[in-house]
């Protein structure tokens, strides 16, 4: 399994220091139930003078693999020129999954003055992003931007001074309207493109307020945060597609041994209807995939049990 990563700051999940607490190494795992040790090939390092050093990370478990381009502070034209670099350079190919998370620096920076040029950049990220994926825009998903100003580091008067001294953003009373708006763009740009939407914002404010689920810094999100911020969202969206292929998988090895054992004799009646029995199944698992085609909204999730409020849409 590949599995591609595009974003800021939580998709390179700074402040984590052990690469195996991470989410994509973990959601890679949890889909592939290795138990291999992972090994690094590329770790991001913020200010490097070469693009691919600063922004790529590539994780390996056995054979399978996830690849970040992600960077603390970067906004969402810095991650398209990044992106679209790495994809000159190495063309982006041949993944089961993409998942793009950006858009906080943008707000973060401009506030609410850089919204078309944000939609602009998600565009040309899902056009690219499908085109990895093999045409297949289900198989992208897209997650909202958290409540950042909701940690602890994020309500600071330090941080509002630093906005206003560095980026001349005096508004810091409308972050979470702003946010909204941000994550209203990128959801109409998943309804359109077709691809999946996964809402990670209200569980962003049930835990940004918790000390143990956020790092040193105050401001990102800790491995305690992980499960319920970034894993069990995006499961709802990629697991049942993932368990359908499983089966398929299963049920043309199966059919594949029957052609071989029974090639040279007639096929009676029973068998017949066992065939057609099968056919079935095989069609209504592939309905039951259709769901995960769909845009996932979380309309309230609570930590404890991660009680979700689910609503589907195409």
């Amino acid at each position: 399994m590949k599995i591609l990563i595009w974003g800021d700051s939580y998709a390179c999940c700074d402040g984590v220091r052990d690469i195996n607490s991470w989410w994509p190494v973990q959601l890679l795992r949890r889909l592939t139930q290795s138990t291999a040790q992972p090994t690094v090939h590329a770790r991001c390092k913020a200010g490097a003078s070469n693009s691919r050093d600063e922004w790529l990370s590539r994780v390996t478990l056995g054979q399978h693999e996830v690849t970040i381009i992600a960077q603390t502070g970067k906004r969402s034209d810095e991650l398209w020129t990044a992106v679209d670099l790495e994809n000159a350079t190495q063309p982006l190919i041949n993944y089961n999954w993409v998942i793009i998370g950006v858009g906080a620096n943008n707000q973060f920076q401009y506030g609410a003055e850089d919204t078309s040029g944000y939609e602009e950049d998600l565009v040309k990220l899902v056009k690219l992003a499908s085109i990895a994926t093999g045409a297949r825009p289900n198989r992208v998903i897209m997650y909202s931007i958290p409540y950042w100003h909701l940690t602890p580091n994020g309500a600071s008067e330090e941080t509002s001074k630093y906005r206003q001294d560095k980026y001349k953003v005096e508004d810091n009373s409308s972050n979470q309207v702003q946010i909204d708006a941000y994550n209203q763009i990128a959801r109409s740009v998943a309804r359109k493109r077709g691809i999946s939407f996964v809402d990670i914002t209200p569980i962003s404010a049930q835990i940004g307020t918790q000390a143990k689920m956020v790092t040193e810094d105050k401001l990102h999100y800790s491995p305690q945060a992980f499960d319920a911020l970034f894993l069990q969202p995006l499961l709802t969206v990629i697991q049942p597609i993932h368990e359908i292929e499983n089966q398929i998988r299963h049920d043309q090895q199966v059919a594949s041994v029957r052609i071989s054992i029974r090639e040279d004799h007639p096929i009676e009646a029973e068998e017949k209807s066992s065939l057609t029995s099968g056919c079935i199944s095989f069609f209504s698992r592939c309905m039951k995939g259709l769901a995960a085609c769909c845009t996932y909204e979380d309309e309230g999730q609570s930590l404890d049990g991660y009680n979700m409020k689910r609503r589907w849409s195409r």
